[in-house]
């Protein structure tokens, strides 16, 4: 049985949600790595995160969030871990969208000052199948082209385009590793190493095996 659990362990990386969630728990700066490589912003400064946040629905649906994120600006952030194939994903990132808004701005606060919202999923596959490794979804007038500037942000990063001459491609190879050594993101590593590697981390591991 110890063995058994050992090598599950080995074989967790950080597209398990569970286990990313985990690793990320009150660890700003491994989000903040994430958040700005798959933004390409080396200005952004992560000021607070929560992980699998529930965002209340008075009149419908729930959404609990893998990590939400908040940037000194005060944009938020959501992002997704996506393992598994569904057809929902387009009409599911708006949902998160529209839910994150909601919360977002305060009662008798102004249309204005709604901040900038980023809803990233992580998917495991190229679900829309174009073979890039990022896609940027964007509101347009479609006359023209021109951006249509509501502050809404939807970003799907390819999990299967793993090209480590990129900053991005380092990042998804680092989310499907299992080799710590392998990593090539530090502060990352150090996080899946504290639950893999030592006898502190793996006591928190129970749960994550039980989801």
């Amino acid at each position: 049985m110890i063995n058994d659990y050992a090598d599950k362990i080995k074989e967790l990386t950080l597209m398990d949600d569970e286990f990313m969630v985990l690793c990320l728990e009150n660890c700003n700066e491994a989000i903040e790595l994430i958040i700005r490589t798959i933004l390409g912003r080396d200005d952004l400064k992560v000021v607070d995160s929560n992980v699998q946040k529930l965002l209340k629905n008075l009149v419908g649906r729930d959404v609990v969030l893998d990590i939400v994120a908040e940037d000194s600006d005060g944009n938020y952030i959501d992002i997704e871990i996506q393992r598994a194939k569904e057809k929902s994903f387009q009409r599911r990132a708006r949902y998160h969208s529209s839910l994150i808004d909601a919360h977002m701005l305060e009662k008798n606060r102004k249309f204005y000052e709604l901040k900038e919202s980023y809803v990233i999923f992580i998917t495991e596959t190229d679900f829309i199948g174009r073979g890039l490794p990022i896609y940027r979804i964007e509101s347009r007038f479609t006359d023209n082209n021109e951006q249509f500037d509501d502050g809404r942000h939807i970003i799907y990063v390819n999990g299967a385009h793993k090209d480590v001459s990129t900053e991005l491609g380092k990042l998804v190879h680092d989310l499907s590793c299992r080799n710590v050594d392998e990593m090539y993101n530090g502060i990352l590593a150090d996080r899946v190493r504290t639950f893999k590697e030592t006898d502190g981390g793996e006591r928190h591991m129970g749960p994550v095996f039980e989801k």
